[in-house]
Formats: C-alpha cells, structure tokens, sequence
C-alpha cells in the first residue's frame, strides 16, 4: 500500500522564501551599518510575515505519495552528484576555483571581506548563495564545507522540485527543465571559435552557478502558480529579494511579471521591495570594472546568430505550433533580442538572464500547444536536452580537490585560476569610496 502525506506547498514556498530572506539578514547585520540594518531587518521580517501568509491563505493541503517525495529527493541528490557537489566528481571552473575562493575568503575573514592587497574595496559577488553556508563552515569547521553545502542545495533543490510536481502532478516537468538548445553543441563540433551565443537550463547552470539556478526556478514557479493577485502585492519584494543572489536572473524574471505591472499594488511589501532593490542596486553598481556591454558584431557573427535563433527557438515554434499570450510574445522576443547585447567576456547576460525564459518557453511549448505528442517530438526534445545530458559525462571524471578545498585557496585571488585579466577580475570587488562603500558599508 503506498503511503501518502499531506502537506500544504505554502509551507515549501515558506521554507525557500524564508531561506533567501535568511540570506538577505545576514547581509544586513554583517554588512550594512546597524542605523541601517535594523529598519532593513524589521521590513524584511514584516514583509516575510505578509508574504506567507498570504501563500497560506491562497493554498490547500495536497496529497504527496511517500515514494514520490523519495524519488524527487534521489533525482536532486543526484543531480548535485553530478555536477560536482560533495567531493566526488569533477566540478567545472566556475564552482571549483571562482565559487570556492568566494567561499574561502568568507570563511577566513571577518565581514565585510576587504581586498586583501588594496584594502580599498571590499567583496561583492553574489554573496546571497555564499553567506549561510559560509556561517555554517565558520561555525562547524573548514573541513566539513563540501557536506555542508551538499546539504544546504540538496535541501533547496528537493524543495524546488517538489513544488513543480505538486504543481504537475507527475514528472513531466523535467521535460521543460532539460532542453536548452543545439546550437552551442553545434557550434563546438563544427566551428574554431566562441560566439557565446547558448542557452542553459537546469544541470547546465547547477554545474555553473547554483545562485543562478535556485531564484530562477523560484520565481518562475511563483509565475506559473498562476496566483496573480499575490504577485500583484508582492512581486517587487520577491524579485528584490532575488535579485540579491543574482541580478541577471531578475533581468529575466522581469520579462515574465510585465503582465503584473499595470494591476501592482503600492502597499508595505512591494515599497518595501523597492527599498531593497535600491540597496542592492547601490551594492553591485560600487564596482570599478568597467560594464562590458557592447553589441556584437553582426558582419562577423550575423549568421551565427540567425542560424542559433532558428534552431533554438524558432523549430520548435514551427515545429509544436504553440498559442501566443502576452507572457510568451514577450518571452520569445526577449530570447530574440538578447543576444545582440554582449556583456563579459562570455557572454553572461544572454546566458544568465536567459535561464527564466528558456524554462518558462519549454514549459509553454509542451503545455500549450496544438501538436499532439508523438515520437517525432521526443525525438526533437531529446536532441535538444543534449547539450544538458552531456554532463553524465562527468561520472568518468573524478574530483580534482579534497576535503581541505577551502584551506587550499585560503590566499588565493580569483586571477590565480583564470585566463582573464585583472581588470576583468575587478568584478568580484566593489570600491569604497562607492555611494554602498562610503554610507552603507559597516566599517
């Protein structure tokens, strides 16, 4: 007999909202002058208060099977298995050298972290992921940090997932979490150079950047829950809150909830997100990296980009025939338009900004469309979840750190590891003589 649960996916929602506003009070306390931090902490506790209450007042308890919920769990274990997590196979840069010196340098230092050799700017990069597991490897030890932050995603990931399927009711939803294209895969086999025209999704970006992954995911199951009347309260507190683990997400989160913003309300939440969407606005623009954006050069790339366009967008367009909305319209000419904006030298604001959009456009295909399914589209989406499956790869590769990791690029910079230059590298430093360096900076 197969055992259920009852549980109300409120108190999931609870769970991930209060996780990240967890992530925002410790910014405020260690971070932010204490006349500051307290109002900041006060609205942000109110805010969580309204927030939740209102998630409660929108949901029902739902029947879970046990067996599901263990299934989920495996899938999320695994997952971060896969990628790197917990000290078993190989991560890729980003986690390995760029994620684990951020980790270092808030595990061995007192905060604020300031620049170990100008002393004149202080750390400033997507320190939302960075700052619980970083308490927990202060107070727990060094050598316990690659369990504590398989722990600490396990317990997001799972929750993550979870939601989707109580939302789905079956799996089906990782048929729009696995696609990301072709092209980039193309692109590798065929040509001898970079264009960074791609597109992520789900393992492609847990193996990258989890703070891009998790308020991605977030915000786009709050959209598709479809509870427009409390997005309409609280969509710019959500959003602000989000935006501190990754602005490049909200800039994609943001095409998704323009249909909020003619019926938003001006109540105590949102002023409150705005508030807080100042104060990391203020944070991240103290950087003296100069902002890389430049349009690409189409007399070089222009085909390239037609011929990335086509066959990670419009195919399928063409191909599943799906039903247009002001969402989708607005989805599909964001992911149109991106990539002629170029910004870093890997293109981080088409492949960051993107993730909402691509899921919210694979979710719309396969739920909204005319064709019916048959062999042709599994065939499509399973060429088109290549570029994501590649990763199983992975299990031939194994880890190429150890449990000392942290102890182990303790004095590292983040141009030890890396093919960019110093002014480049800038980008995980902000200045203090910036307007968030000199007023908001605890000293």
């Amino acid at each position: 007999m197969n055992k259920t649960l009852k549980i109300n996916p409120a108190f999931f929602f609870s769970i991930l909202i209060g996780y990240f506003s967890v992530s925002l009070a410790l910014f405020f306390i260690f971070w932010i002058k204490v006349v500051f931090a307290v109002p900041l902490v006060i609205g942000l506790i109110i805010s969580n208060f309204q927030l939740i209450r209102n998630l409660y007042a929108s949901f029902s308890v739902e029947n879970i099977q046990v067996k599901s919920i263990l299934l989920i769990l495996l899938i999320s274990f695994f997952s971060l298995i896969l990628v790197g997590f917990g000290g078993i196979f190989e991560q890729k840069f980003d986690l390995f050298y760029r994620s684990n010196i951020v980790f270092s340098k808030l595990v061995f230092n007192d905060w604020p972290v300031l620049n170990a050799v100008s002393q004149k700017h202080y750390l400033s990069y997507y320190l939302g992921y960075f700052i619980i597991p970083s308490i927990f490897t202060k107070v727990l030890g060094f050598s316990h940090f690659l369990i504590i932050e398989f722990i600490l995603n396990l317990l997001l990931l799972t929750i993550i997932l979870l939601l989707f399927f109580f939302k789905f009711k079956n799996f089906s939803f990782f048929l729009f979490l696995i696609p990301s294209g072709i092209y980039w895969l193309i692109e590798r086999s065929v040509f001898d150079y970079n264009t960074g025209f791609r597109f992520f999704n789900y393992l492609n970006v847990l193996a990258h950047g989890p703070q891009q992954l998790f308020p991605s995911l977030v915000g786009v199951l709050l959209f598709i829950y479809g509870f427009k009347s409390i997005l309409e309260k609280s969509w710019i507190f959500i959003l602000a809150i989000l935006f501190f683990w990754s602005p490049f997400a909200v800039v994609g989160l943001g095409v998704l909830y323009l249909s909020l913003v003619k019926n938003t309300e001006m109540n105590f939440i949102n002023l409150f997100g705005a508030v807080l969407s100042i104060t990391f606005l203020l944070f991240y623009l103290g950087k003296d990296a100069p902002i890389f954006f430049k349009f690409i050069n189409f007399q070089s790339v222009g085909l390239n980009y037609i011929f990335f366009i086509v066959l990670d967008l419009y195919v399928l367009i063409i191909l599943f025939k799906p039903r247009f909305d002001f969402t989708f319209l607005s989805v599909l000419l964001f992911l149109t338009f991106l990539p002629f904006l170029h910004f870093g030298k890997y293109n981080d604001l088409l492949t960051k900004s993107s993730i909402p959009c691509i899921i919210y456009y694979y979710y719309w295909i396969l739920n909204h469309s005319k064709i019916r399914w048959n062999k042709l589209t599994i065939i499509i989406l399973s060429i088109y979840s290549i570029t994501t499956l590649n990763h199983f790869s992975n299990l031939l590769k194994p880890y190429q750190g150890n449990n000392q990791i942290l102890y182990q690029l303790k004095d590292k910079n983040f141009t030890d590891f890396s093919d960019q230059n110093a002014e480049i590298q800038n980008q995980y430093y902000s200045n203090l003589d910036s307007f968030f360096g000199t007023y908001l900076l605890k000293k």
